[in-house]
């Protein structure tokens, strides 16, 4: 995340403090928790904001239940002033799979999907169209949404991440 994006979300984030502080209950949270979580929403929202200004559509996939699922979740959010440069580092480290990993991780009840698989494709998606259709994936997958959801956000975001720390090490 480049500084700009953190100092406007935490100018705006004390403007809402300024405006809100009446409806801080101490029992639901510490004061950290309660500014942070707003904070983490904040960012997004700027983050969305240069996005559109930028010519970027980021449109988070959605749950069966409709409901919007961030990506980050699965994924460190790229920074958008290198949002081309950042995909194809990610899609070649996952292409290279250096211990495999990515390729030994797969779905249960679907031998031919694996983490290196559906995260080339998502990565693909994000570079091309800006987006992911989970409803796209699974289709051309044919495995249901929710599992195909669950299976990237329990099994290869994890996948992921350690391939991250593996190489930072």
């Amino acid at each position: 995340m480049s500084p700009d994006i953190y100092e406007e979300a935490l100018a705006r984030t004390w403007l809402w403090f300024g405006e809100n502080f009446h409806r801080y209950d101490p029992e639901q949270a510490s004061f950290v928790t309660w500014f942070n979580n707003k904070l983490k929403w904040v960012i997004r929202e700027v983050i969305r904001e240069q996005a559109v200004e930028q010519g970027k559509r980021i449109q988070p996939p959605k749950n069966s239940d409709g409901e919007a699922i961030d990506l980050t979740d699965f994924f460190p959010a790229p920074a958008l002033d290198h949002w081309d440069e950042t995909l194809q580092e990610w899609m070649d480290l996952v292409q290279q799979d250096p211990g495999k990993q990515l390729r030994n991780c797969r779905m249960r009840d679907y031998p031919q999907i694996n983490c290196q698989t559906l995260l080339l494709q998502i990565l693909t998606a994000l570079r091309d169209l800006g987006e992911v259709s989970w409803d796209e994936l699974a289709q051309g997958m044919e495995v249901n949404k929710t599992a195909l959801i669950n299976f990237c956000r329990s099994r290869c975001s994890s996948c992921f991440r350690q391939l991250f720390l593996n190489i930072s090490e």
